[in-house]
C-alpha cells in the first residue's frame, strides 16, 4: 500500500482503512511532510508490520511532523508587534494551544523567555560561574521542597516556571507563585531547594528581552516571537503526552520503522510492552525525546543506523531486554536544562534499564548529562562506542555511567571517551570532575577492557563497588586523577550492623544475622528488606592498564573506611605490583597516590570518627613513586 499525500496536512483519518489489511506495508513519499500521530494500537493500523519510504532516493526522507500549529512568517509584511525591554517581538494570536513547549523558525529552535539570559551575569563572587542564574538566599526550613527566598529579585514572577539544580545530577522545573521575595512552587520538588544555589525563571512575558526568544500567553492566546529570520515557517510543538508521538508503539509485535524523519514531537517514537521492534535509518531532531520506553519493559528492540540531533531531554531512553543499539549518531542532547525532568535524571544520549543489551559502535557527542547510562544491566555490553563532550550541563555522572548493576556480568570494551566535563555552574559543587567511565554505587562484576579515556575529570572512577576487572585500558590528561577507587560510604559499611563504623567490621564474625537482613556470602553483600546496605571493598582485579601520570597532580586516589595496612593496595586492586603494572614503563617515578581514610559521614563532620582507623601502610615499599600521601583526619598526615 502506498501513501502518496502531497498536501502538508495528513492525519490518521487520511489513511484509507478500506484497503489496509494485516501484513500490509505503509510507505511515505520522500521529500514530503506529513503532520501525523500514528497510533499502532488503532484498529486500522494494528496489523501493519512495515513503515518506510518510497520515491526518488535523491530526495530527503519523508518528514513526520508533530507541530500543533505552523504558519509562514515574513517580517516585511508583519504589522503586529510589541517592543519589550528594547526588543521587537512579533505577535500572533493563536487561541487554545495546549502546553506549548518549543517554537522553531524553520529548523532553528527559539529560546523560551528566560531571566537571566544564559550568558547574563547578575550574581558574582561565587565559587562557580552564575551566568544565567539568580541565587537562592535561604530555604524555608518547614517547607524546603516548596519555598525559598531571594531578597534581591523584586520582579513578580507569579505564573512563571522556576528551574534549579537540587542535586549535582538533577534539576527541577516547577510553576511558581512569587511576592517579590518568597517563591512558592505548585508541587513539591523531589529534593529540597539548596541555599546559595542558582535558579532561573522561564515562561513569563517579563523575561522577554533578547532576540531569538519566544513566549506564549495562554490567557490571551498571543505568541510573542523574535525569529532571527525575515522569512521562515514557524513551527510550534507541545509537551502534552497523548497524541504527541510520531509513532505510539504499544502492545505491538514484529514492527519495522525505516527511513523516516521525525521532527517537532514530544516523542519521536514512544513504546510500551512491545516485542521485536526495529527502527532503522531514521532521523530524530527538534523534539523532547527521540525514542522513549518509560514504564514497562520491551524485548528484542533494535535501533540502528539512526541519527538523533538537537533533542531536549533524551536521545534514546529505554526499558528493555535483549536489545541492540548500534551504529547510531547522537549529537546535541539536553544541552540546556529546562526540559521536562520529573521522574528522570535526563539529558543523556543513551539510557537503558535492562539485561542482555548491546550498545555497539555508536557516536555520542555533546550531551548535557551522560553519554551512555546503564542500570540493572546484567549481560549488557557497551562496545566500541565513541563518546565525546559529555556532562556539559550537569555534574556527578560520566561519559559512560553505571549505577546499581549488581547482578550478572557486564562488559565495557574498546570505547573511546573524550572530555567528560561536569558542569556545576549555578551550584556550590565543583566543576570539571566528571569521569570518563564511572562505575557508581553497586556496579559489580564489570569488565572494563581496552578503553581509551582522555581529557576527563577522572579517567575511571569506581564508587562503592567490588568484583570489577580493569585490564588494558588507557587514561591520560585527566583533570583530577587517572583512577579513583572510593570505598568510603557510611551507608555501605554495614549500616545498623556496624553503628560505630568499625573499620574492622566483618559480617562473618556476627553471632547471628538479625531479622530482615540477608548476607550474600558469595558476593559479600548484605541486604536489609531488599535494600543493599553493605558492600565489602575489594575483590577487584586491575592489571596491564596504562594510567599516564602528570607530575602536577595525583595519578591515583583511593578512599576507604577500612584500616590502611601493608597490603592495602593489593586488597583494593587485586594486584601486588599494582603501580609498576599499571603505569607506562619509564613513567612510574612520575606517578603518585593519594589515600584517604574515613567514610562519608566522617568527612562531613570534620574527622569526628577518623581516629579509629589505623594506618600501618609501609610507604618505603613505594619509594619508586613520586609521592604517597595519606590522610586520616585529625591532623594525621604523612608524606
Amino acid at each position: 500500500c502506498l501513501l502518496s499525500c502531497k498536501t502538508i496536512h495528513l492525519t490518521p483519518d487520511s489513511f484509507n482503512i478500506n484497503y489496509l489489511t494485516a501484513g500490509d506495508s505503509v510507505l511515505f513519499k520522500r521529500g514530503e511532510r506529513y503532520f501525523v500521530n500514528i497510533d499502532l494500537t488503532a484498529d486500522s493500523l494494528s496489523g501493519i508490520r512495515y513503515f518506510g519510504a518510497y520515491g526518488d532516493t535523491l530526495l530527503p526522507k519523508p518528514i513526520l511532523d508533530g507541530s500543533i500549529y505552523r504558519f509562514d512568517f515574513n517580517a516585511s509584511e508583519w504589522d503586529d508587534f510589541e517592543v519589550i525591554n528594547g526588543v521587537k517581538f512579533y505577535k500572533k494570536t493563536i487561541e487554545g494551544l495546549e502546553q506549548v513547549e518549543n517554537v522553531y523558525a524553520g529548523i532553528n529552535r527559539l529560546t523560551l523567555a528566560r531571566k537571566p539570559n544564559i550568558d547574563e551575569e547578575i550574581v558574582t563572587g561565587q565559587k562557580n560561574s552564575f551566568a544565567g542564574y539568580f541565587k537562592i538566599d535561604s530555604v524555608d526550613v518547614k517547607n524546603p521542597r516548596k519555598v525559598f527566598f531571594d531578597l534581591y529579585n523584586k520582579t513578580d514572577w507569579t505564573g512563571a516556571e522556576v528551574v534549579t539544580k537540587t542535586q549535582q545530577w538533577s534539576y527541577e522545573v516547577r510553576k511558581v507563585e512569587n511576592d517579590g521575595v518568597m517563591f512558592s512552587v505548585d508541587d513539591p520538588t523531589v529534593d529540597a531547594f539548596r541555599k546559595n544555589n542558582g535558579y532561573f525563571i522561564q515562561r513569563h512575558k517579563n523575561a522577554l528581552d533578547s532576540e531569538g526568544e519566544w513566549y506564549y500567553d495562554e490567557k490571551s492566546g498571543i505568541l510573542y516571537f523574535s525569529p532571527l529570520k525575515d522569512i521562515c515557517t514557524i513551527y510550534i510543538s507541545s509537551n502534552r503526552n497523548n497524541n504527541n508521538s510520531g509513532f505510539d508503539v504499544v502492545d505491538a509485535r514484529n514492527i519495522i520503522i525505516e527511513s523516516l524523519e521525525f521532527v517537532n514531537y514530544k516523542h519521536g517514537i514512544r513504546s510500551e510492552r512491545s516485542v521485536n521492534v526495529t527502527v532503522r535509518n531514521c532521523t530524530f531532531r527538534n523534539s523532547t525525546y527521540g525514542i522513549l520506553i518509560r514504564d514497562t519493559y520491551a524485548d528484542n528492540f533494535t535501533i540502528e543506523d539512526c541519527t538523533f540531533i538537537n533533542l531536549h531531554s533524551y536521545g534514546i531512553r529505554l526499558r528493555a531486554h535483549n536489545t541492540v543499539i548500534q551504529n547510531n549518531y547522537i549529537d546535541s542532547i539536553g544541552l540546556v536544562i529546562g526540559a521536562e525532568s520529573r521522574g528522570f535524571n535526563n539529558l543523556n544520549g543513551i539510557e537503558i534499564y535492562g539485561t542482555n543489551n548491546l550498545i555497539y559502535k555508536n557516536t555520542v557527542k555533546n550531551t548535557g548529562y551522560c553519554g551512555i547510562r546503564i542500570f540493572n544491566a546484567s549481560g549488557t555490553r557497551v562496545v566500541k562506542n565513541h563518546v565525546e563532550n559529555t556532562m556539559l550541563a550537569m555534574s556527578d555522572g560520566g561519559g559512560i555511567y553505571s549505577y546499581h548493576s549488581s547482578q550478572g556480568n557486564k562488559l565495557i570494551r574498546g570505547n573511546t571517551v573524550i572530555n567528560a566535563f561536569g558542569n556545576a555552574a549555578g551550584t556550590q559543587f565543583t566543576s570539571g570532575g566528571s569521569p570518563g567511565i564511572y562505575l557508581d554505587e553497586l556496579s559489580l562484576h564489570f569488565r572494563l577492557d581496552s578503553n581509551y579515556v582522555k581529557d576527563c575529570g577522572v579517567g575511571i572512577y569506581i564508587q562503592n563497588s567490588r568484583s570489577d576487572t580493569l585490564v588494558s585500558n588507557t587514561t591520560k590528561n585527566s583533570r583530577l586523577y587517572e583512577l579513583h577507587i572510593n570505598s568510603a560510604g557510611s551507608i555501605l559499611n554495614g549500616g545498623k550492623l556496624n553503628p560505630s563504623n568499625d573499620p574492622g567490621f566483618n559480617p562473618d564474625t556476627l553471632s547471628f544475622i538479625p531479622e530482615g537482613y540477608v548476607f550474600d556470602r558469595e558476593n559479600r553483600i548484605i541486604r536489609h528488606r531488599g535494600r543493599i546496605i553493605y558492600v565489602e571493598p575489594g575483590n577487584n582485579f586491575i592489571s596491564r592498564n596504562r594510567f599516564y601520570p602528570d607530575r602536577s597532580k595525583y595519578t591515583f586516589n583511593f578512599r576507604t573506611w577500612r584500616h590502611i595496612g601493608i597490603s592495602f593496595t593489593k586488597e583494593l586492586t587485586g594486584n601486588s605490583d599494582f603501580f609498576r603494572d599499571n603505569v607506562p614503563e619509564g613513567s612510574v617515578s612520575d606517578a603518585s597516590v593519594f589515600i584517604v581514610g574515613g567514610n562519608v559521614r566522617d568527612m562531613s563532620q570534620g574527622g569526628k570518627n577518623y581516629d579509629n582507623i589505623e594506618n600501618t601502610f609501609d610507604q618505603d615499599m613505594y619509594d619508586f613513586l613520586r609521592r604517597v600521601f595519606i590522610y586520616i583526619g585529625r591532623g594525621q598526615k604523612r608524606f
